[in-house]
Parts: structure tokens; C-alpha cells; sequence
């Protein structure tokens, strides 16, 4: 649900005057608030469950009210399920499962079964809280109202620092983490035409990973050009979140693994970055 106000006798074909409640999913007024104000609405304000009005208006449903008034808002009802909404207008009731390269995966409340609703037949997903999703140019999920959609773009450059070692407790592990450790500067990029970003540190390691919506990210292995104790392969590997304000929390995995099998170390670094501003 979303307030407005302004100077309008209609919303979406119904009679509303100067201040209306509008449904996010389908434009339409909420019938439940009517308050018929009899001149225009210039100022909102919402606090405590009370939504203030202010404008040029006399008189709300009738009562005399001069250029202020106060409503009891009712607090909206916990939601469960999404709603995606199709070009077609068709209104779809589920949960979102995850975003893929063409499509959503939705879980259907009543059935129980998931399934995959295509991008290209989705016009906008109105999320359990409120606010409304799309997809923009790449994927890049717009997140919002309709008025005022903002790129999730996680890219740029980070500046990243490692902590809190923990796991194999060999003599010849002691320095894997100092070796193999993503560099300090990280830039990431999302890549075209999928979920997914790329992560390019500065000492040449690079990552792809699988992203969410929410900025959950998790990459695939990747093999260090030198050798470790032993001879040992060197993989790392890092998941973690990136956030719509710039800051990266993770945790990056080395593991060390001789020719024949045998696991000589595996380490977890935790990672904390912040995206550097614009050069």
C-alpha cells in the first residue's frame, strides 16, 4: 500500500478526492480508505500508526477539519507469499525462490511445487514487504517503488581486509593465508546477460560468482598459479554479501591438496570491504 496526496478527484478510474491509498500490485485505490478531503493535500507525514495530512482542504469526510487532519492507520497484514505480476496483468501468488539467467524460480503456496516463471513474461514483482521489483539492462535488479526504482548494482572498486584465521593447525600451513589470499583491492563487475559477478583482485586472482537479488554470493574454485606446501594445489574459493550501500562481508576458503589426494590444509579467512568512491 502507498499513500498519496495531492489535487485529483480519481485514482485508476475510482472516485477519490486529494488523498488516496493506492495498492502496489495493481494500481488500484485501497477501498477500505476513503477520507474525501475537500481541497488539495500538500504534505505526509507517518509516525506511530497515525498518518498526518496537511494542505489547503476545510473539511475530511464531511468533518470540519482546517488544513490539518490526523488518520489511524492500520498496520498492513504480514505477508508470505510475492506477487508477480505478468505482462499478460495476470497476478501470480508464490514465493520467490532465487533469480535465474532467464527466469525466477516461484514457489507455489498451495501445491507445494516450484517452478520457473520466464523474465520476459514478468512486468514486476511486488516482494512480501511492499516494495517493487524489476529487472533492468543485464539483469540488474531494480528495487523500489514505481516512481523511484534504484539499480542494485554492486559494482566498483573495494577495498577489503582479512581477519579471524581459522582451521588446519599444521606447521606447514602457517603461511597459505599470507600466499593465497586475495589481494586488498577487489574490482567487481556484474557480468552481462546473467545473475552473476565477477570479482578481479589486484594480485590477478579472479572469480565469478552466482548472486541473488539480496547480494548473496558465492564463487567457484579457482587454482593458484604457484604451489604450496608440499607441492600442494592451492583453490580458493569465497561466498559471501555485498549490499546495496557498498559494504562487502565474506569469507574466503583456501584449501591445500597434494597430488595424491590428501588435504594438507584448509584455511577461512573472513573478508570486510567497503566500495572506494569514484576516481
Amino acid at each position: 500500500m502507498r499513500l498519496i496526496g495531492g489535487f485529483f478527484t480519481t485514482v485508476g478510474g475510482q472516485a477519490r478526492n486529494n488523498l488516496a491509498a493506492i495498492n502496489t500490485t495493481d494500481g488500484l485505490a485501497v477501498a477500505a480508505f476513503n477520507p474525501n478531503a475537500n481541497s488539495q493535500v500538500n504534505a505526509l507525514a507517518l509516525g506511530g500508526g497515525t498518518l498526518y495530512a496537511g494542505g489547503s482542504f476545510t473539511t475530511v469526510g464531511g468533518t470540519t477539519r482546517n488544513r490539518l487532519a490526523a488518520f489511524t492507520v492500520a498496520a498492513a497484514p504480514v505477508r508470505s507469499t510475492d506477487d508477480i505480476v505478468l505482462n499478460a496483468g495476470r497476478v501470480f501468488e508464490g514465493r520467490v525462490l532465487s533469480v535465474r539467467q532467464q527466469g525466477v524460480i516461484v514457489k507455489d503456496e498451495e501445491t507445494g511445487l516450484d517452478f520457473e516463471i520466464a523474465k520476459a513474461d514478468i512486468d514486476r514483482i511486488v516482494t512480501r514487504d511492499g516494495r517493487v521489483l524489476r529487472f533492468g539492462d543485464d539483469n540488474i535488479p531494480l528495487l523500489g517503488d514505481d516512481d523511484d526504482l534504484t539499480p542494485m548494482s554492486h559494482a566498483g572498486h573495494y577495498r577489503v581486509r582479512y581477519a579471524e584465521r581459522w582451521g588446519t593447525e599444521r606447521a606447514a600451513c602457517g603461511d597459505v593465508a599470507r600466499r593465497f589470499a586475495p589481494g586488498a583491492d577487489v574490482l567487481i563487475q556484474h557480468l552481462r546477460g546473467a545473475p552473476m559477478l565477477q570479482l578481479a583482485f589486484n594480485n590477478g586472482q579472479r572469480f565469478n560468482a552466482a548472486v541473488r537479488a539480496d547480494g548473496l554470493f558465492e564463487t567457484g574454485a579457482s587454482l593458484g598459479a604457484l604451489r604450496g606446501p608440499d607441492s600442494s594445489f592451492v583453490s580458493t574459493r569465497i561466498s559471501g554479501r555485498v549490499s546495496r550501500g557498498g559494504v562487502l562481508h565474506g569469507v574466503a576458503r583456501m584449501s591445500a591438496v597434494r597430488r595424491d589426494g590428501l588435504v594438507l590444509c584448509d584455511l577461512a579467512l573472513t573478508i570486510t570491504g567497503e566500495r572506494q568512491p569514484a576516481r
